[in-house]
């Protein structure tokens, strides 16, 4: 299940919530060791001010189960990630330190989800004792506060969910470590604040792909071509089954450094289609004239 976040009115709007899914009570910790419990990643992000987070405020942030959280931001947008590391010891240390500081704690709320489970619901009883009368509490707060199956963390092992650079390099070393030593050129760059991953190959009649990507997705460009849009943490792009991005991206790395990808060029020589084995994933434009299609050489 997933476990990234972004919160904006457009992302609230066109998925109908305040994240992509995924769940389990956040835990924050402030750089001056203060704790803050959050029902799930998506209220975190929503509390968390995105000027904050790039000063270094918050270092640190666990799911209930001790998964490492990152805290990033695109824009003014709080972003909240999986790393794909787990530290229940540091989450434990985290809330004893703030058992040892705040007295009135109740020191029954011993694991993570005791504890987390005892601090929403008295928040939640303390805002809905002052909410005012005129507004309806059922909008605001709901009707009960927060069951411990909502603040228990899915099952499985966390993933990170974004478009990370350490995953795109990832992706990229496993299809090249297929390919004899030399058969492509990467360049990695940031331009105005847009990173790209360029794979520049040195067979003859061969393309070349650039990746263009922020966390919630990355445009791959075969050739010359116009973008293949994929979203992250699933790309929604093309359809049923909404595949992770990473699996997408793999496919189209692992197609064109095979020789399996058909390219179309119209007369001016301008690429205006590209097309995957299976079909699911390509680009197709409007020639100029007539198209002619040919099979990319493989990389080697």
């Amino acid at each position: 299940m997933v476990l990234s976040v972004w919160v904006s009115h457009w992302q609230t709007t066109r998925w109908g919530g305040s994240h992509f899914g995924g769940g389990g009570a956040v835990f924050v910790v402030s750089e001056n060791g203060d704790l803050a419990v959050y029902v799930d990643a998506a209220q975190a992000a929503a509390d968390l001010e995105a000027i904050d987070v790039e000063d270094g405020e918050y270092p640190f942030a666990y799911r209930v189960d001790g998964a490492v959280l990152a805290i990033l931001t695109e824009g003014e947008l709080v972003v909240l990630d999986l790393t794909g590391e787990v530290d229940a010891a540091g989450l434990d240390a985290a809330i004893k330190a703030h058992l040892r500081q705040v007295t009135s704690t109740d020191p029954s709320a011993a694991s993570p989800l005791d504890f987390a489970e005892v601090w929403l619901h008295r928040e939640w009883v303390s805002r809905a004792s002052s909410w005012p009368r005129w507004l309806s509490r059922r909008r605001a707060r709901g009707t009960r506060p927060p069951t411990r199956e909502q603040l228990a963390a899915p099952a499985g092992q966390p993933r990170p969910q974004l478009v990370h650079a350490g995953r795109l390099r990832e992706l990229v070393g496993e299809v090249l470590a297929a390919l004899p030593l030399g058969a492509v050129t990467v360049t990695e760059s940031v331009v105005h604040g847009e990173a790209s991953v360029h794979l520049a190959p040195r067979t003859e009649g061969a393309v070349d792909v650039l990746i263009r990507h922020t966390l919630m997705g990355v445009d791959v460009f075969v050739a010359d071509s116009a973008p293949m849009e994929i979203s992250a943490p699933n790309n929604v792009n093309y359809g049923p089954p909404e595949r992770p991005w990473d699996d997408e991206v793999h496919d189209i790395l692992r197609a064109v450094s095979q020789g399996l990808v058909l390219v179309g060029v119209d007369d001016a020589g301008q690429i205006c289609k590209v097309q995957m084995p299976d079909d699911r994933l390509g680009v197709e434009g409007h020639p100029h004239s007539t198209l002619q299609t040919r099979r990319a050489p493989a990389w080697r």
